[in-house]
């Protein structure tokens, strides 16, 4: 998963796990969060469990959402199951969102990580996304929003991805995260159009791939927090020493990062926020605030990827089990070695045919192609995998 820090990944794959939990899709498949602890204390349904009391502590007040920092590279572990037809492991990579800054000493990791992974998010932060063409926002210009993004950054990388001659397919999604506020006014369509001119130049490389799927879907992160203005990233310092994020609602009256409005008093420190610096740019980004209109959590469209993923799992495993198939290759004990001694004579493409097929069954889990070839199609006969309408574009499909 790439995408600008504070952008919402993290809430993004909370969302897909509570959304695949509803009582409602248990007869189609159920997930289970299997992320180690070992790897990572903050795992989904805990981030669940923040959110959902961040929205009850918040519900009417105008607040900053920063999610902090990742400082590595965080694995998400979670096992979609169908019923009497096995299961399978989706193991999502979040990394810090200035990894994407050229010259950051992850960049080779993250060059690394783009080329190995079969499915790559790329999230983007609707408020700079949309705002950067909102000539009112002084606060929000395309350099702002560009470098937010990490847009160019992002094409960069994204030029790591080879479909190895249409032998090795790739799904690449754009995501527009916190799109809470475009939906609600109607606007879900303006969000997809606005991602394909700002990333025209990565999406015009990656559909000329013949095996590369590419997808825009947007999602509501959350549901009923909806992006309310940009303002200038300032810091309160108290005399006490207290330090509090924070914008100016006039020259006297501070909105403080927990919704609350301050009056400055004597004694009191009022300066631009030099963190609000965006890695790898010489450009501060302004405090995104965001209006908590309920408490009840509701996200919207994040498992739709799940469903996609699943399509793309099938589909490539289905044309690799038919090339195996063609090939007559049913004893397993012999493919690993005969795909090495292929590739070390120089018959790499017949090599990579033996180890794609390997390497893909064991992704697959103890997954039933058959049964979940029928399940994503009474997923979609049902109405509840879609591909098109509130926002959703497929804009490249594979061909396997």
């Amino acid at each position: 998963m790439m995408g600008a820090r504070r952008a919402g990944k993290t809430s993004t794959l909370s969302g897909l796990y509570s959304l695949l939990n509803s009582e409602a899709l248990q007869k189609y498949l159920t997930v289970k969060d299997i992320t180690s602890d070992g790897q990572i204390s903050d795992t989904l349904k805990n981030k669940q469990y923040v959110i959902q009391s961040m929205l009850k502590d918040f519900e009417g007040k105008t607040i900053l959402m920063d999610e902090g920092q990742t400082n590595t590279f965080l694995d998400y572990t979670v096992e979609i199951s169908i019923p009497n037809g096995g299961s399978l492991k989706l193991t999502f990579t979040d990394a810090n969102g200035e990894f994407y800054a050229i010259g950051d000493i992850h960049a080779e990791r993250v060059k690394e990580k783009i080329a190995a992974y079969d499915i790559i998010i790329i999230a983007i932060d609707t408020p700079f996304l949309m705002e950067m063409y909102n000539p009112s926002n002084r606060l929000c210009n395309k350099a702002v929003g560009f470098a937010y993004n990490q847009i160019d950054n992002v094409h960069t990388l994204l030029c790591s991805i080879d479909d190895d001659e249409g032998k090795n397919a790739k799904l690449v999604f754009f995501v527009p995260i916190k799109c809470e506020y475009w939906a609600l006014e109607g606007k879900i369509d303006e969000v997809t159009t606005c991602v394909e001119q700002a990333y025209s130049t990565p999406i015009k490389a990656l559909c000329q791939y013949q095996s590369i799927e590419v997808v825009i879907l947007p999602v509501q992160t959350v549901g009923n927090i909806v992006f309310d203005s940009h303002r200038e990233a300032l810091l309160l310092t108290q005399p006490s020493g207290n330090t509090i994020s924070c914008s100016r609602l006039d020259e006297d009256t501070l909105l403080l990062s927990d919704g609350s409005q301050y009056k400055v008093q004597s004694g009191d420190l009022v300066q631009k926020d030099t963190k609000a610096k965006i890695e790898g740019f010489n450009v501060l980004r302004p405090n995104s605030w965001f209006r908590v209109i309920s408490s009840t959590y509701n996200p919207h469209n994040c498992e739709q990827l799940a469903y996609h993923i699943l399509e793309f799992a099938l589909t490539k495993s289905l044309a690799l089990k038919k090339i195996e198939q063609e090939k007559k290759n049913k004893n397993r004990w012999w493919r690993l070695p005969v795909a090495a001694a292929l590739i070390i004579s120089g018959l790499g493409v017949l090599g990579w045919g033996f180890l794609a097929f390997h390497y893909a069954t064991e992704r697959m889990g103890t997954m039933n192609l058959n049964k979940l070839q029928d399940t994503i199609s009474l997923l979609r006969l049902d109405g509840i995998f879609v591909t098109e309408g509130d926002g959703i574009k497929i804009l490249k499909t594979t061909k396997l």
